[in-house]
C-alpha cells in the first residue's frame, strides 16, 4: 500500500462518495487519502491504515477520530505517555462520569469481548493509575478507577 497515494483513481463506493461530496468534504478528484491523512494529522490523531484485501478496499480510522474537539484538546495532555486508544477512551469516560470506570466499562466502551480481555483491561487500566492519571478505588470485583483532580478540568 506504499503507493496508495499515486494509484489510479476508482471509487469503489459511489454512495459513499455522493454523500461526502453532498457534504463538501470531497470533490472526486483523487484527492481523498491524502486529504485524510492531512486532516487526521492536523488533529493530532493517528494515521489511518489502507489495506487492500483481494476484491475490497479497506481504511481503517482509529476511534479516537470520533472524540468531541474539546476533549481531543484535552487528550493533548497524554502524549507524552503514549498511550493506547483504548486508554484514551477510558480517560474521556471516566472525565464525564465521576463515579469511575470498572473493568467491565472498559471493556465495553472498548469492544473488548474476547477471552482474557479482563486481564488485558486491568493491566491497561493499572498504567492509567501508575502514571498517576487514574486512582484505583476498591478492591477485587468492587475496583473502580477515577480520575486524579488535577484533570477534571
Amino acid at each position: 500500500m506504499e503507493h496508495i497515494e499515486t494509484a489510479h483513481s476508482e471509487t469503489r463506493n459511489p454512495l459513499l462518495m455522493n454523500y461526502l461530496r453532498d457534504l463538501d468534504i470531497t470533490e472526486q478528484r483523487a484527492r481523498g487519502i491524502r486529504t485524510i491523512k492531512s486532516s487526521l494529522k492536523t488533529a493530532g490523531l493517528a494515521e489511518p491504515t489502507f489495506e487492500h484485501r483481494a476484491d475490497w478496499f479497506v481504511a481503517t480510522i482509529f476511534s479516537t477520530t470520533f472524540i468531541k474537539g474539546d476533549d481531543q484538546i484535552w487528550l493533548n495532555k497524554f502524549v507524552i505517555h503514549r498511550l493506547k486508544e483504548r486508554q484514551l477512551n477510558a480517560l474521556v469516560y471516566v472525565k464525564h462520569n465521576q463515579d469511575g470506570i470498572t473493568n467491565e466499562i472498559y471493556r465495553d466502551i472498548n469492544n473488548m469481548n474476547n477471552v482474557r480481555d479482563d486481564i488485558r483491561a486491568t493491566k491497561e487500566l493499572s498504567r492509567l493509575t501508575r502514571l498517576k492519571l487514574l486512582q484505583k478505588v476498591g478492591s477485587y470485583r468492587y475496583t473502580k478507577y477515577i480520575l486524579i483532580p488535577s484533570y477534571t478540568d
